[in-house]
Parts: C-alpha cells; structure tokens; sequence
C-alpha cells in the first residue's frame, strides 16, 4: 500500500511595531495574548496501486552515440534517432502518468538542454520524440496511459541531438533528466 501526502502551509510574519532593530520585547503567555486565527490544510490520497520501476529504467542511460561534427554542418540537423523506454511492471493502478523533467534549451524550451560547456550547449539541445513522432515538451507535458492485460506500462520515446544552425563544435554532449510518475 502506497500513501500519497501532501501537505500545504502558509507562514506569515506580521510586525506592528515601529522599532525595528531593537530587542524583542517578550510576548505574554498564551492564555493572556489574543492570536490571529490560521488555517492549515491537509490531503491525502491513499491507494493500493502504483508499479514496479525496474533498476534498468531506474538509472536508464540512453547512448546517442558517437557523432561526427560533419552531420551538422547545414541548419536545422539532427542526428541519428535512438529509441528508448520506461517500462514499469506490476501495475495495480488504472493508468500511469509521466513527466520528464529537466534543463530545458533556453532557446527551445521543449528540447533537453545540455550539460557541456556553453559553446556545445549553444549549438546543441537533445529532442525526444513521443511513440507518435511528435516532439515531447520537456517540464510541459504528461503522458497518460493504461497498463496493459501484463500490468506493464510502456512509454516509446526516441532522442536525437538537434542543431539550429550547425557548425557544431566537438565535446561531449551529455545531459540529465528525471522522470516522476503519477497514478489515477
């Protein structure tokens, strides 16, 4: 059994007084001082479901491989596309809900940007493409599926390093995301 918490407060400090930066004066006990009313909110969601996220899809590395600065020497180029997947196993829940988040290209905000140095990372961002071809928006979107009769849930994806305007200088051309997942 999983439990789902979340807890949300609010804190505000009011000051009547116009001597700022001297000492505080003490405050008379409880019972003698008047307070202002606050509210404090509690949610939780408890079910009995979730799914298994396998060490392979835990700590996934997806290698686009080793490409040669010539595939992008004219605009708008792209490397080779690389499929890749999270698959979770064992799910109870009706459907599965998943966000990649991460750096996202200050000049395309639905590419991954990279973590190399600024040079590469100006001419460089990582796309991932959903199962239907269409581009997945980094920290924008969430996809929703039901598992399978298996239990297993699947989301295909390929990446491809883009570049804009090419002459893409050398380096290593890494970048890190994490992915965090909901159940309905």
């Amino acid at each position: 059994m999983k439990f789902n918490l979340k807890l949300s407060f609010i804190f505000l400090l009011l000051s009547s007084s116009s001597n700022m930066g001297h000492a505080l004066e003490p405050v008379p006990p409880y019972e003698q001082q008047q307070y202002p009313a606050a509210n404090l909110k509690l949610s939780a969601n408890i079910f009995n479901g979730g799914c298994i996220v396998n060490s392979t899809t835990e700590n996934m590395t997806v290698a686009l491989g080793t490409v040669d600065t010539k595939q992008f020497q004219s605009p708008n180029s792209r490397s080779l596309s690389i499929p890749f997947a999270i698959t979770l196993t064992g799910c109870t829940a009706d459907f599965v809900i998943l966000q990649i988040i991460g750096n996202a290209n200050q000049k395309f905000p639905d590419h991954l940007a990279l973590n190399s140095d600024q040079a590469l990372a100006d001419s460089l961002s990582i796309q991932i493409f959903k199962e239907d071809k269409t581009i997945y928006s980094i920290n924008n979107e969430a996809l929703k599926i039901r598992p399978n009769a298996q239990k297993v849930a699947a989301f295909k994806f390929t990446a491809n390093y883009y570049s804009e305007y090419g002459n893409v200088p050398a380096g290593s051309a890494n970048a890190t995301a994490q992915f965090t997942l909901l159940y309905d």
